[in-house]
């Protein structure tokens, strides 16, 4: 039998439920219900949190539907939506839906496949901390000379920071000091240092130019093998190849020519 939500149950006149494809070995998606709260802001191709037995879990949503076959009395609600925009296009939810037939396993699993690491592990991208120098490099010198033979693991701290190791987190700059990260914290109090949060999403290399890499030059048997694919993916042609090579033969660069734009 199928539900309808109530009204008063219902997420802002949208659509009441929410398809979710979870990460786990179960070949099923699983129903949600959208929150008034959430109401016209799920869309397919995002991330929600979602509570699954004892457990909570990130997963997937793969679509919406105003009917579910679970009573609303047993209907369990998305958390969090983990995402303002889909991190998964059309495409990408048609390539890992048609991967979860053909490989037997979830769609959930498919997508996390397919997914850069820690997308889908939200606490993976907590904010970092970075070691930076407070004040100026005249004041570094005289600082480093202050510490001197008196406190020579801060006087190490300092030397890695002044030879470019600013932005380090605590655990490396100690590491490469060869020390804890006890006299970081003892300089950070005496305003020598600063500890900063930058927030997971920071990019390092914005602002830095990238030039494009000059691709090697294929040998005899690469250009074979690379032919042999190219034609099935011009003609848009689905079959099964092998591609054979021994450890470091260059089977991975015709994989990257092949799947150039």
């Amino acid at each position: 039998m199928k539900h309808v939500m109530a009204e008063n149950g219902r997420s802002g006149g949208g659509p009441g439920y929410a398809k979710v494809a979870l990460p786990l070995p179960v070949r099923q998606e699983f129903d949600y219900g959208i929150p008034a709260c959430l109401g016209g802001r799920v869309s397919a191709g995002e991330r929600v949190r979602v509570p699954f037995g004892r457990r909570h879990l990130v997963g997937y949503c793969v679509g919406l539907a105003e009917e579910s076959d679970i009573p609303p009395a047993r209907i369990r609600y998305i958390e969090e939506l983990l995402d303002p925009a889909p991190v998964v296009g059309p495409d990408l939810l048609a390539l890992t839906r048609w991967m979860a037939d053909y490989y037997a396993c979830s769609w959930g699993e498919a997508l996390a496949a397919a997914l850069p690491a820690g997308v889908g592990n939200p606490a993976a991208r907590r904010p970092r901390t970075a070691v930076l120098l407070a004040a100026g490099e005249a004041a570094a010198a005289k600082a480093l000379e202050e510490a001197g033979e008196r406190r020579p693991e801060q006087a190490r701290v300092l030397r890695v920071l002044a030879a470019g190791g600013e932005g380090l987190s605590p655990a490396e700059l100690a590491r490469r000091a060869r020390t804890t990260t006890s006299p970081i914290r003892t300089l950070a109090r005496a305003g020598m240092l600063v500890l900063e949060e930058l927030d997971a999403d920071d990019d390092p290399f914005a602002g830095v130019p990238a030039a494009p890499d000059t691709p090697p030059e294929l040998t005899a048997d690469q250009a074979r093998a690379l032919a042999s694919l190219a034609g099935a993916i011009e003609r848009r042609e689905f079959r099964v190849e092998l591609l054979w090579g021994v450890t470091g033969s260059g089977k991975t660069e015709v994989y990257l020519r092949a799947i150039e734009p």
